[in-house]
């Protein structure tokens, strides 16, 4: 009997820690509520505030979800429950699709790796600035227009004029002599119109 509530006390020790990520816009006060009542179920020990990052355009734990908050919460159980069984439990007890909630174990690689893109990605938006209707610089020149294209031109036709012209004779093509006898001459005659045979026609037509 001993061996047996030692079992029970050591089992009733342990914690198993989570964190959920909900991409939608809005996280409700009563989904938050559903969410803690539904999670009861599997002894909830704690749960922590959610943050909310702000509307990103590609989500990286949501592949098939675009412009959207991720609002995320780290909670505590008792009892051990797989992420994919929370995931579609608490789709169905919050209301929110599952392509909407990713569940990670603590310290799951999946989510530290996020967590490093998420950081690198804010400090480049810390440090970009919007070109799009500024000003540009002094030293930077459009890359599209009118003014573009004609210079854009004016240098290729710089470069052809800069090219040197070179004729390649080929030792193995005969040169063959043209016979300019059958070429179309004007007709004079009484019909008018272009004469092919060859000769002067000048005198008019032959009887």
């Amino acid at each position: 009997m001993a061996i047996f509530k030692d079992y029970y006390l050591n089992e009733s020790a342990k914690e198993y820690a989570y964190k959920i990520k909900f991409a939608v816009n809005d996280l409700a006060a009563d989904q938050k509520s559903a969410m803690e009542d539904a999670l009861a179920k599997f002894d909830l020990r704690s749960v922590g505030a959610f943050k909310n990052t702000p509307i990103q355009q590609h989500p990286l734990d949501f592949p098939n979800v675009r412009n959207s908050k991720v609002f995320t919460a780290e909670f505590v159980l008792g009892y051990p429950v797989t992420v994919d069984e929370l995931r579609v439990f608490l789709a169905d007890k919050v209301g929110i699709n599952q392509q909407e909630i990713a569940v990670y174990n603590a310290y799951d690689p999946r989510d530290v790796y996020t967590d490093e893109k998420i950081a690198i990605t804010a400090g480049k938006d810390e440090n970009y600035e919007v070109k799009l209707g500024s000003e540009y610089e002094a030293d930077e020149k459009p890359t599209y227009g009118k003014e573009y294209n004609e210079n854009f031109l004016k240098e290729l036709e710089d470069v052809r004029k800069e090219r040197p012209v070179v004729e390649v004779e080929n030792p193995l093509m005969q040169k063959t002599a043209v016979d300019n006898t059958s070429v179309a001459t004007p007709d004079v005659g009484e019909q008018g119109g272009w004469s092919v045979m060859g000769g002067d026609t000048t005198d008019g037509p032959q009887k």
